[in-house]
């Protein structure tokens, strides 16, 4: 159940489930005990002598994390995670296609293959409970404060409808950036979806966890915290809203699984209590991951997936989830419309190599925020790719629909027949597309700006590699530039940024030799993407490696302000690069140490992946730590940063 706490509670619902199953099930002896004695999933076949852990593994996680297939981890990763956040991911998160059917202890049993609990049975899963997977709330803030949006904040994913991620007032110079130091540090438990929103003095913050927080800007002490009951991956966006106490809403959507999940939530932004909460998909695989925009008392919410993670699943009847967009009223809640990406529904098209019926088109997933054009009456977002071979009209596009109605005024296919399922590289998988496409999902928010002789562009960045300037009205391709190599994990994975002269560029270009890949940051003209400068990712150590690899690369979103760009690398460091020629003016090493975090330090950092920096109010936050995922650490740390940390 949803509540708003507004004192220190330690364990939200879903962790507190997790938890107790596994004081049930302690030790690897036990798990594999309980496993070999468990209900059957609903395809009943007798599982072979040993351990039963590994013969789930085996049978259906294999082909992706052995050895590691694009952004999944490899085994020694999945180890790092921990018996309970790998149990968690299979029971809650974006594994649990993959474990459906399985009982508790058969995903027990997998959790303790993966990430075996020290010998000695009762203490270890209280060990592994609350201390390292919840820590406790930050002290209440001594003084009530007056809350209202102000013009220096950053509201949702890029801070403005257009998504520059650009911040105009910083509070700070370019000059100062050298002086940036932590003034505080927040421990947070699965956090690698949150970027933070700072908006009233507040810092509102989301994630896996299930927690929201609103902390004190200055001092990270606790406004309010609410249990959500499911985990949070989208950024919470701020709106006027008049129904609500104290006349604002913060609204964000959930990334839970199954048939009644998938729910949009607005809090009041002054106390947290609960205003409404409505779902929004039906699809039980489907999953929301970018922010909501509000506008013109509106809330436009995209939707995405984790059907692609079922090539493996011979008796999954796939696939059927299509990306769309939904309005909902901002003061009720009420879905207004809903306008998905692929204009034909899915059908059966052929048997799988199992026999099973087989469904499309499908994909074209919406990972990242809607970008607002209120000129035109338009809203863009960008899709992803197609999971089936039938063919279909709105994967790898950028499209644009009506703000009133929904309907969809064009489209934009960049790359035609991208048909894709994660593991399929590695195997012919049954549920596999034929022939096999690159994975050239758009990740990154389309940003729109106006250029300086009027005219406006929309530019799009993708997993290709390639970046796209398109006519806002009519969707044209203007130009295109290539600057990765693409793929999986390479290209433009999460963002872009533009100071309204140049558009910074992130590439990530992961587990690729440099050349062909090039990983690192880039500037480029908006008008017609000739390239101005290019700062490389060096290949540095992690903190966190212990001698293992570590990987370099620009895959979270850049964030500027005049003068400056800041953006995290998969390697941890945190750079501010000169907007004129690239040069890095100040680095911290954000995976390479630990912070006094204001609920219990110290915490350790990691690599910055997914939500880029945030400036406002005179600081820089930052997520450092992404859960291990591209050989990141499992640690979690939102830092803020001040000038001398005052």
């Amino acid at each position: 159940m949803s509540r708003s706490m507004t004192e220190p509670i330690r364990s939200g619902p879903k962790v507190a489930t997790a938890v107790a199953g596994l004081t049930a099930l302690v030790g690897a002896s036990a798990l594999v005990a309980a496993a070999a004695s468990a209900q059957s999933p609903p395809t009943p076949r007798p599982l072979p002598p040993g351990n039963p852990g590994e013969v789930i593994f085996k049978a259906r996680c294999a082909s992706c994390h052995e050895p590691a297939v694009g952004r999944a981890p490899d085994r020694a990763r999945l180890a790092d995670l921990g018996l309970l956040e790998v149990y968690n991911e299979l029971k809650n998160g974006s594994m649990r296609p993959m474990a459906e059917g399985l009982s508790d202890a058969q995903i027990g049993a997998v959790s303790a293959y993966l990430a075996p609990p020290p010998e000695g049975a009762a203490a270890t899963a209280l060990t592994l409970a609350a201390p390292s997977v919840q820590p406790p709330d930050p002290p209440m803030c001594a003084k009530p404060d007056r809350f209202a949006i102000r013009t220096g904040d950053w509201n949702g994913w890029g801070r403005n409808a257009a998504n520059w991620r650009f911040q105009p007032t910083p509070g700070f110079t370019a000059a100062q950036a050298s002086r940036l130091k932590v003034r505080w540090s927040f421990a947070f438990a699965s956090g690698k979806y949150g970027q933070p929103t700072i908006v009233g003095g507040r810092v509102f913050l989301g994630g896996s966890s299930g927690r929201i927080y609103a902390l004190d800007a200055r001092t990270g002490c606790l406004r309010w915290r609410y249990d959500n009951g499911a985990p949070v991956r989208t950024t919470i966006s701020i709106g006027r809203l008049a129904a609500a106490p104290s006349g604002y809403a913060a609204v964000f959507g959930d990334f839970s699984f199954g048939a009644s999940s998938h729910e949009e939530v607005a809090l009041d932004a002054v106390s947290g209590k609960l205003i409404w909460k409505q779902q929004i998909e039906s699809h039980p695989l489907s999953l929301l991951t970018g922010a909501p925009a509000i506008y013109g008392g509106r809330v436009y919410q995209p939707i995405s997936s984790a059907e692609e993670v079922t090539a493996a699943a011979a008796t999954y009847r796939c696939c059927t989830f299509q990306g769309a967009v939904v309005a909902l009223q901002l003061a009720t809640g009420k879905v207004l419309w809903k306008t998905h990406t692929i204009s034909t529904p899915p059908a059966p098209s052929h048997a799988n190599r199992a026999g099973v019926q087989m469904m499309g088109p499908a994909g074209a997933a919406i990972w990242s925020a809607p970008t607002i054009d209120p000129k035109r009456g338009l809203l863009y977002v960008a899709t992803g790719d197609s999971y089936t071979d039938v063919g279909d009209d709105g994967s790898d596009s950028v499209m644009a629909m009506d703000l009133v109605t929904g309907a969809v005024r064009w489209r934009t296919r960049v790359t035609a027949g991208d048909n894709y399922m994660s593991g399929c590289e590695a195997a012919p998988l049954v549920n596999c597309p034929r022939p096999l496409g690159h994975d050239y999902d758009f990740g990154a928010s389309p940003i729109l700006l106006t250029l300086p002789g009027g005219a406006d562009i929309l530019l799009a960045g993708q997993k290709s590699g390639f970046v796209y300037g398109l006519d806002p009205a009519t969707g044209r391709l203007l130009w295109k530039a290539r600057l990765g190599e693409g793929g999986p994990l390479g290209g433009v994975e999460f963002g872009m940024a533009s100071d309204g002269r140049r558009l910074f560029v992130g590439n990530a270009d992961a587990f690729m030799p440099s050349p062909p890949g090039k990983p690192g940051l880039f500037a480029i003209d908006p008008a017609n993407g000739r390239r101005l400068w290019f700062s490389p990712s060096p290949h540095l150590a992690c903190g966190w490696t212990r001698g293992s690899p570590c990987l370099n690369g620009i895959s979270a979103a850049p964030t500027a302000i005049s003068g400056l760009v800041f953006a995290g690398d998969l390697n941890g460091r945190l750079r501010a690069y000169s907007a004129a020629d690239g040069r890095v003016v100040w680095e911290i090493d954000t995976g390479g140490r630990t912070f006094g975090a204001v609920n219990g330090g110290p915490r350790a950092g990691g690599n910055i992946d997914g939500p880029g920096p945030v400036v406002a109010g005179g600081m820089l936050y930052v997520m450092s730590g992404y859960q291990g995922s591209l050989g990141g650490s499992t640690a979690n740390v939102l830092l803020a940063f001040s000038v001398d940390g005052k």
